[in-house]
């Protein structure tokens, strides 16, 4: 197939399935298109413009949503905004292009000698910015996901009546609680941890604040928490609420050297915030 038309093509083809007239209107447009070896830039630009024409006819308009973009790999999300780019001038097609901005533009950067946000620019017609949730509406998502997993009445008690669980989640596990996405990754692991302990008529058999704690440790903090079983004596015994904070501290930093002293960055406060609750 001719370069640069087949994933057009494509595209249009999986788009318009169940669309009678628009998947017509694909399969003849694929069966035109010649088998070559050979890129030929004059016959690229004919089925272009043969593409053009039939989409021109449609009654309705196609609209080409593109998800997550951001979460792709730098050289890919380059490659999704050339296609934008070569067919964005077709007839009655319109793309919506999900994306975290400031990694799109750091991507784009890397192509085009830092000037990416001005190549975005050039083929963003109406840029929409969704406002990002405060950590109260974050806080306030997690609990309505913990809520469909431990119960309202269980989930309600841990956060008017336990003084030990909202300062778990206000001095530890909220500070991971950067956008939806962590929201929703840290509910579902815990749907599946809880699960495991389920006793039945709404118990289980771990302490529910333990279990948030190391969960949120092993997804967002993996090597600390690699590390607890191996430093048993270290956590343990004593007082907690004296020692904690120096135990916490004296666990990263035998795993992680580098970060005491003036590496002593946000991401080490966070995790000896959430050791010592835990």
């Amino acid at each position: 197939a001719i370069p640069g038309v087949g994933p057009v093509l494509e595209l249009l083809t999986q788009l318009g399935k169940g669309l009678d007239k628009t998947g017509d209107l694909m399969d003849k447009l694929s069966d035109a298109v010649p088998q070559s070896e050979s890129f030929n830039p004059a016959t690229l630009k004919a089925q272009k413009a043969r593409l053009k024409d039939q989409l021109g006819d449609l009654d309705g308009r196609i609209l080409l949503v593109i998800d997550d973009i951001d979460r792709l790999t730098f050289d890919q999300i380059a490659a999704v905004f050339q296609l934008v780019k070569a067919t964005c001038d077709f007839p009655n097609v319109m793309y919506l292009l999900v994306y975290q901005h400031s990694t799109v533009v750091t991507a784009l950067d890397e192509r085009t000698a830092g000037q990416g946000q001005q190549y975005l620019d050039k083929i963003v017609q109406m840029p929409l910015s969704v406002p990002e949730p405060s950590p109260k509406a974050l806080v306030s998502m997690f609990g309505n996901r913990l809520e469909r997993i431990l119960g309202k009445k269980r989930t309600e008690a841990l956060f008017f009546q336990s003084d030990s669980f909202r300062r778990l989640i206000r001095e530890g596990v909220s500070r991971y609680l950067t956008n939806p996405r962590t929201v929703k990754r840290l509910a579902a692991s815990l749907s599946f941890s809880f699960s495991a302990f389920d006793v039945g008529d709404g118990d289980y058999d771990v302490e529910i604040e333990d279990l948030l704690g190391l969960e949120t440790l092993r997804l967002y903090e993996f090597d600390l928490w690699q590390a607890i079983p191996f430093h048993k004596n270290l956590l343990t015994g004593g007082s907690p609420d004296i020692q904690a904070r120096r135990r916490s501290k004296k666990l990263i930093s035998g795993i992680r050297p580098s970060a005491v002293g003036k590496d002593h960055d946000e991401r080490t406060v966070e995790a000896e915030s959430l050791l010592k609750k835990v």
